[in-house]
């Protein structure tokens, strides 16, 4: 009997060991589905944060290093990185006038540089480097593709577009520079005129006037030409451009044929005009025009 008991407890032992092996198998399973699952949550989130994108901040700190030290292009694509991976960052319009900035100045090339600037203007930002932008933009035109009449456009922009009181006359006057090298000198006469009209107080009026006689003289308007360059010298003695328009005046009055009060100034200004031996040739040959007259 005892035996049969025994029997009987070694029996459900077994069963009972068996029905825990049967039991317990699915969790160790489920446990390691679940940690594979996370696993690969984790690492799908560690590739995107860390591997796949950088952040703007980082970036844009990269390439404000490398453009410091000179490795321009690779500063250059650090920012164009940026630009395309994160569209919404608050960094978008900072780099692409540092875009601008690169090519324009660093690689010479005007009008990669302006394609970047018109950008950053075009987010329509009315801050500093919008400003700064419009003002490179027109720059590039005048210095740089020699296209005068978008310079002229872009010089108004900034007189009217932009609050800068301290530089409205500059802009005006490169207004009329354009002019002048587009060989309109009755506009170039005109926007002269509105500067000294606009902004009294501004340092370049003794420029201006001077300019303006030049543009006389071009233009064949010798008596016009001669009354502004005494007026700039009456007003603007010790301007920079003071020997500059006694020679206009000199040379004016030798084409009107008046060779002896021409020939008066050329001689007083000899010892301060720069280029001598030109001078001296015209004195030369006054005197032998003087001397062939017969009155």
């Amino acid at each position: 009997m005892l035996q049969g008991l025994e029997k009987k407890k070694r029996k459900r032992k077994k069963m009972i060991s068996r029905n825990n092996l049967l039991s317990e198998k699915p969790y160790p399973l489920l446990l390691t589905a679940k940690v594979s699952i996370i696993l690969t949550l984790l690492s799908l989130s560690f590739y995107q944060t860390g591997c796949h994108k950088e952040s703007p901040e980082k970036l844009y700190t990269e390439a404000e290093d490398l453009w410091s030290k000179g490795r321009y292009i690779e500063a250059a694509k650090r920012l164009l990185r940026l630009i395309e991976d994160f569209p919404q960052s608050a960094l978008i319009n900072d780099s692409l006038y540092r875009l601008g900035e690169i090519h324009y100045l660093n690689l010479g090339d005007g009008l990669k540089g302006i394609k970047y600037f018109y950008e950053v203007i075009r987010q329509g930002k009315k801050g500093e480097n919008s400003y700064n932008a419009r003002r490179y933009i027109a720059e590039i035109y005048d210095n740089t593709l020699n296209d005068y009449e978008q310079a002229i456009i872009e010089y108004h922009k900034l007189i009217n577009d932009y609050d800068r009181v301290d530089m409205a006359d500059k802009y005006q006057y490169h207004i009329a520079q354009c002019y002048l090298k587009k060989g309109d000198f009755e506009q170039a006469i005109t926007e002269f005129d509105i500067l000294r009209e606009e902004y009294p107080d501004s340092e370049l009026i003794p420029d201006s006037y001077y300019q303006k006689a030049n543009s006389l003289y071009i233009l064949g308007r010798c008596n016009d030409a001669i009354a502004v360059y005494r007026t700039f010298l009456k007003e603007y003695p010790q301007s920079r451009y003071a020997i500059d328009a006694k020679f206009g005046i000199a040379t004016c009055l030798e084409e009107e044929e008046k060779l002896r009060e021409s020939l008066t100034i050329y001689k007083e200004i000899r010892e301060d005009y720069a280029n001598k031996e030109l001078l001296d040739m015209k004195i030369d040959r006054l005197k032998k025009r003087i001397k062939g007259r017969r009155w």
